[in-house]
C-alpha cells in the first residue's frame, strides 16, 4: 500500500527530472528565488521575510541550498507538466 505508493511516486519524480534534463529544461536562480519569495509560509504581513525563511528551514533541518534544489526540481517538473498538458 503506502510504501509502494511512495516508492512509485519517487520513481516517477526521478523519471520526470531526468526527462526535463534530457529536454534541456533549465531553471535559473532568479526563477528559484522568485518562487521562494512567493511562498506564503515565508511571508510576514504578506512580504517575504528572510529571517522567517532561515528559521523555518533551520527548524526543518534544511540548508538554503538544499531547499533551493528542491524548489528547482519542482519548477522543472512544472515545466514538463506544462509541456505534456499543452499538447
Amino acid at each position: 500500500g503506502i510504501k509502494s505508493s511512495v516508492l512509485n511516486g519517487l520513481i516517477q519524480q526521478k523519471l520526470v527530472l531526468n526527462a526535463s534534463e534530457q529536454m534541456g529544461f533549465v531553471v535559473s536562480l532568479d526563477e528559484v528565488k522568485a518562487e521562494i519569495k512567493n511562498l506564503p509560509y515565508f511571508k510576514t504581513n504578506n512580504v517575504f521575510d528572510v529571517n522567517l525563511y532561515r528559521n523555518v528551514l533551520q527548524s526543518n533541518g534544511y540548508l538554503p541550498t538544499q531547499f533551493e534544489d528542491l524548489v528547482s526540481n519542482d519548477l522543472k517538473q512544472k515545466k514538463v507538466d506544462e509541456l505534456f498538458n499543452s499538447t
